[in-house]
Parts: structure tokens; C-alpha cells; sequence
């Protein structure tokens, strides 16, 4: 067992036989986890400004539609407001067929009285 001095502070190494990985091999180990770590950190926050950057864009193309939409209900109920105000109702045409039929009928008497005279 020694002691050694890193950066001002003291550490003990336990290797007790030679298969044993000392510490001078686990903090270079540590230091390559830490460095890919890192490697993984940057890709992260790359992927998240491109998703944030989608996202907005995304956002944009979704408002410009519903925008485009909302117009294009205004002219169809312009159109609808338009042809109401113009169209007739179903009762408004049962009143006019109830005349027409008295009007055919009293013809229709009418020209079969003159026959029978």
C-alpha cells in the first residue's frame, strides 16, 4: 500500500497484487466517462435547440393556417347569412302549394261546370 499525492491531496493505493487496477487507471477511466459525458451533454443541447427551432416554426405554420381558416369561415358565413336572407322557408312554400291546389280546384269545377251547360 502507498500514498500518493495528487493536486495537493493525498490518496492511498490499494493495489495489493498485479491484476489490481490502481487508482491512476479508475481516474483515467472516470476522466473518459466524464469527457464522453460531456460529448453527450453538447449533442443534447444541439437536439434541443434544433427541436426548439422546429417548434417554432411548427407554431408559425399553425397560426398562419388557423389565420387562413378564419377568413375563409367569415366568407362562408357571409355566404350562408346572404342565401338565408334570400331563401325561402318550408312553410312559405306548404302556404303556396295549399293555394295553388285550391286555385286548380276551383278551376277544375269551373270547366266541368261550363261542360255540363
Amino acid at each position: 500500500m502507498t500514498v500518493e499525492a495528487w493536486n495537493g491531496v493525498y490518496h492511498m493505493n490499494m493495489k495489493t497484487s498485479p491484476k489490481d487496477v490502481s487508482n491512476e487507471q479508475i481516474l483515467e477511466a472516470l476522466t473518459g466517462v466524464q469527457s464522453g459525458l460531456n460529448s453527450l451533454n453538447e449533442k443534447f443541447d444541439g437536439l434541443e435547440q434544433k427541436v426548439d427551432g422546429n417548434h417554432l416554426e411548427l407554431t408559425e405554420t399553425v397560426q398562419g393556417l388557423a389565420q387562413h381558416m378564419d377568413e375563409r369561415f367569415s366568407v362562408v358565413e357571409r355566404e350562408q347569412v346572404r342565401m338565408s336572407a334570400v331563401m325561402v322557408t318550408k312553410g312559405y312554400l306548404d302556404d303556396k302549394l295549399a293555394d295553388l291546389k285550391s286555385d286548380i280546384i276551383q278551376h277544375t269545377r269551373k270547366e266541368i261546370e261550363k261542360s255540363l251547360r
